[in-house]
């Protein structure tokens, strides 16, 4: 029985994945106005109603897909994390440049999480209830330790960590324009590896400014 139950659980997940990589195509493919549910139940081969049953509705699954991408992104952040011996201001600068880093390889599983807005609905569903950007809580706890180290000496942790994350989600936001798409020269800013470099650049400078002289 338990073998039977693991099996159906397995199942599960697997349907589950395809549910989230199907929609993320029809998303990218049709935008989030015009993306239905019984398109993608036709695709998968599958009643609306046992669609149902895994995600509740189109904005559900959005925040379904872009938290599988955070959850990605925020595993190879802690993965630097915890193998980083050095000074907590160097990591945090190590981990927003790994973050840039990955936006220059125009990752489409990106593209969801930047380029679109989740579905408008009246109701807000479990998974949207759980959605955090976990990438906020990592910065902080760097921050923190750096003040426990006594490399920066700063009250509210909690701001800085916020700020730098604006920092990250509105360049991340202007790499996925049409302006600043995947476009290899940009009328008026030069390149976006130029771009980037600049923003590296210059929050390199802000973190320098934060170490106690």
């Amino acid at each position: 029985m338990k073998q039977t139950r693991a099996r159906s659980e397995e199942a599960k997940k697997i349907l589950y994945n395809k549910i989230l990589e199907e929609g993320r195509n029809i998303f990218l493919e049709f935008g989030t106005k015009n993306f239905t549910m019984r398109a993608l139940a036709e695709r998968l081969n599958l009643t609306q109603g046992s669609l149902y049953t895994y995600v509740k509705s189109k904005r559900e699954l959005w925040y379904a897909i872009v938290m599988e991408d955070l959850f990605q992104i925020e595993n190879e952040l802690n993965d630097i994390k915890n193998n980083h011996t050095g000074k907590k201001l160097d990591l945090l600068e190590e981990l927003i440049i790994y973050f840039f880093e990955t936006l220059k390889t125009n990752n489409r599983h990106l593209i969801l999480m930047f380029q679109t807005n989740p579905p408008i609905s009246k109701e807000v569903g479990p998974i949207e209830k759980e959605f955090e950007v976990g990438i906020i809580r990592i910065l902080d706890e760097i921050i923190k330790e750096a003040v426990i180290n006594k490399e920066i000496k700063l009250n509210d942790t909690s701001k800085l960590a916020l700020f730098l994350w604006n920092l990250m989600y509105g360049n991340a936001i202007i790499a996925y324009t049409d302006i600043f798409g995947i476009k290899e020269n940009l009328p008026g800013y030069s390149t976006p590896i130029e771009y980037y470099s600049y923003v590296i650049n210059l929050i390199n400078r802000l973190i320098t400014s934060l170490k106690k002289r």
